[in-house]
């Protein structure tokens, strides 16, 4: 809006509410309704109606219906999807790849330059992300790593600002993955930052409280919010039922009725506004619940990030156990909002389910029958990332089209329309969506495409109407530093991380405060990581990050301690691919498939020559079986004295070989240092208890069943406890 014209609006409006300017950012504050954010510069004004104002994002001065919030968020984005254009509908269906803000990799993406040439300001878009706002009408990013509360609120502003000048001003519906743990991956994760810091999803399951799980959520919601950040990617409610799963650590353990149960109670604070008619509002953040139908049966462990591990599969005949998280958990809300609004399907082939042998998002009879028809689930659906793309081969992390290797992209898009998904997840890809667009026009009709697109556009506006961005996408950094990382947020994420600690061996704890403990250093070989990146080696002093401990002396010399402390990770396999097929072993010493499958149940691949994908009698080792050399040198170096072991993990793993070398055992699932220490002194009583199995053996892994829970003989240790579900100790002994 024109100078002149804005002062006009502030003139008319200062006698019954309170106008605000922030910079290019105008908030007007009203009684009985939304606050208005609006940029001073993109031309869109404020029109009101019975006393009431209302943002005019098709300048037309008129009030329309998806203009008035007054109306349900049904009936609002009927109205707006009936009036875009297809092109506009295109670019609604497309979900960005991870942003990093400001994008500090040396490639031109400011004005042609660098981040370090160009001299811009952190918070400045980039080129790719202008382009996809003003000429691609995308309005979905993906927002993973940020320098700071204020850069990222000044991101949002500037990005919300420059689609607020559009033909009809659409805002933004960042998104984000679970970023507040001290995890921080390169694909699905964005922890690590100045944020509240909980344990990982593994780790919040072994505090076994749904309520906790409702905490976290409200907190989580409030500071999204602060960020810029309205869908959250999660939570990821897949069963625990195959222990070699890369994404077991994102799991909440391996029981369907408290999954369902603590994912209900997630979902139902982190999309709920108290005091909202509809639950839904400005503190509302949209729950996008991962992975129907349930992605955690992955043959032999392989991950369906890579064609070597596209099959799902059903050996124990529970494929209908996979939903059990979506039917009774986060589509049967006791809330207002009454079920996830999103659901993002996995890249696996549900391999003898459904005849189409193509990945869960083509796959008709998964999104369309079982889900919509069969749930009546008219939400919005988004698919993992980068299903589109074209395939490299096996063991490339690259496009993941399973069971559409051999289509175009065009086909590919079309195909996932017809599955009854909306969006596309991590994919920019306009041209070739239009073209997908135009090819279901040539064989179905431009009428029946139309309605699809705008269906699918309908879906995806009415969330974006349900959490207020319509009326206000704008942020203020002082407010939203006030929230993000607050003391209070932070202390509850802190006493969660104490409670997900779980004792699973104990013959000295708690130590005596005063004695001097030796912390030796961890080093973690050179190695090729799941992503197919050169991992250096790197030595974690972890004596360095208790420097701060009043509690107990800390020395790099074994002869001068009273005890050790050990820290190391469990077992880590990798992708069970190797130009050809090996086990994913969970014990550190090497280890020779000797009781797996003599056929795999799934295979076929057009870059392989066989289907059987078998690897019987292969062998395989992890990377980190210098952490149980280092236990036995610790061990041998104390002469006796306690050595207290803290074991990172990840996934479920083989603990005889470890286990008979220490005095204590704490399992840790991404806890900061102090929280250990709080349990090692005794300030802390550990209450956590194992949300997985643990196994005996290799053998039990190989024949245990993929998708069945609970159907491994489990580790019994020195002290004849047995690592089974829901087991843990405290000062007492087993926890009843």
């Amino acid at each position: 809006m024109n100078k002149s014209l804005y002062i006009l609006v502030v003139l008319l409006l200062t006698s019954c509410s309170r106008t605000i300017e922030y910079g290019d950012i105008v908030f007007v504050r009203q009684f009985r309704g939304p606050v208005i954010g609006l940029s001073s510069v993109s031309g869109v004004e404020v029109i009101s109606d019975d006393g009431r104002y209302f943002k005019d994002i098709d300048r037309d001065g008129e009030l329309s219906d998806y203009e008035d919030w007054r109306l349900a968020p049904e009936q609002r984005a009927k109205a707006l999807s009936k009036v875009l254009t297809v092109e506009e509908m295109i670019g609604l269906a497309l979900h960005s790849p991870q942003q990093q803000i400001p994008y500090r990799k040396d490639r031109p993406m400011y004005s042609g330059m660098s981040y370090s040439e160009s001299g811009v300001e952190p918070w400045t878009i980039t080129d790719i992300q202008k382009e996809c706002i003003e000429k691609r009408f995308v309005r979905h990013f993906l927002i993973k790593n940020v320098e700071s509360v204020e850069v990222a609120v000044k991101w949002n502003n500037a990005a919300q600002a420059l689609a607020e000048e559009g033909r009809i001003a659409v805002p933004l519906n960042n998104s984000s993955d679970p970023r507040h743990s001290l995890r921080a991956d390169p694909e699905f994760t964005a922890g690590g930052g100045n944020i509240s810091m909980w344990p990982e999803a593994l780790g919040m399951a072994a505090t076994f409280d749904t309520g906790l799980q409702r905490e976290y959520a409200r907190i989580v919601a409030k500071e999204l919010r602060a960020l810029g950040i309205t869908t959250f990617l999660g939570p990821q409610v897949d069963i625990g039922t195959e222990p070699r799963w890369f994404r077991y650590s994102c799991c909440m353990g391996e029981s369907p009725e408290f999954i369902a149960a603590a994912a209900r109670e997630f979902c139902d604070e982190l999309q709920d506004t108290e005091d909202s008619e509809n639950g839904w509002g400005c503190e509302s953040v949209i729950a996008m619940a991962k992975h129907w139908p349930g992605g955690g049966s992955c043959e032999a462990g392989r991950d369906a990030h890579y064609g070597s591990g596209k099959y799902a599969v059903y050996p124990g005949g529970n494929f209908d156990l996979g939903k059990k998280p979506f039917i009774d958990g986060v589509l049967d809300l006791p809330g207002k909002t009454k079920r996830a609004a999103s659901v993002m399907p996995y890249y696996s082939i549900s391999f003898g389910v459904t005849g189409e042998n193509v990945g869960q998002a083509f796959d008709k009879h998964v999104i369309s029958v079982q889900l919509r028809d069969s749930l009546g689930y008219d939400e919005l659906v988004c698919t993992d990332w980068m299903i589109t793309e074209d395939y490299k081969g096996p063991g490339i992390h690259y496009g993941k089209p399973w069971g559409m290797e051999n289509a175009s992209k065009a086909e590919r898009f079309l195909k996932v329309w017809l599955a009854g998904c909306d969006q596309f997840g991590g994919n920019i890809d306009y041209a070739s969506a239009m073209e997908g667009y135009r090819l279901g026009q040539e064989r179905y009709g431009a009428e029946f495409m139309e309605s699809l697109l705008r269906r699918s556009s309908e879906r995806v506006l009415r969330n974006m109407f349900r959490v207020g961005l319509f009326e206000n996408p704008y942020l203020v950094v002082s407010r939203s530093e006030d929230i993000v990382a607050s003391d209070e947020f932070c202390k509850a994420g802190y006493e969660a991380q104490q409670r997900s600690i779980v004792m699973l061996k104990n013959r000295c704890l708690p130590l005596d405060k005063g004695i001097t403990l030796y912390v030796p250093d961890q080093v973690i070989p050179e190695h090729m990581s799941y992503w197919n990146r050169v991992t250096k080696a790197d030595t974690l002093r972890h004596s360095q990050s208790l420097k701060d401990e009043r509690r107990f002396n800390i020395t790099d010399c074994p002869s001068d301690a009273d005890a050790a402390l050990v820290f190391v990770n469990a077992p880590m396999p990798l992708k069970g691919y190797d130009h050809g097929y090996v086990p994913k072993p969970l014990q550190y010493s090497p280890y020779t498939a000797t009781y797996a499958r003599e056929h795999s149940i799934a295979g076929g691949d057009p870059y392989e020559e066989s289907p059987d994908r078998s690897y019987r009698g292969r062998s395989a080792q992890v990377y980190n079986d210098t952490d149980l050399e280092l236990v036995r040198k610790v061990r041998d170096e104390m002469e006796g004295k306690p050595l207290v072991l803290v074991v990172q993990y990840e996934n479920p793993f083989v603990p005889a070989e470890i286990e008979p070398y220490a005095d204590a055992i704490l399992l840790v699932s991404f806890v900061q240092h102090p929280a250990v220490m709080d349990v090692v002194s005794g300030d802390f009583e550990p209450s956590g208890k194992l949300p997985c199995q643990l196994p005996a053996d290799m053998r039990t892994v190989e024949m245990q069943y993929e998708d069945t829970p609970f159907d491994m003989v489990c580790h019994m240790d020195e002290d004849g406890n047995r690592y089974d579900y829901s087991f843990g100790l405290n000062w007492k002994g087993v926890i009843k």
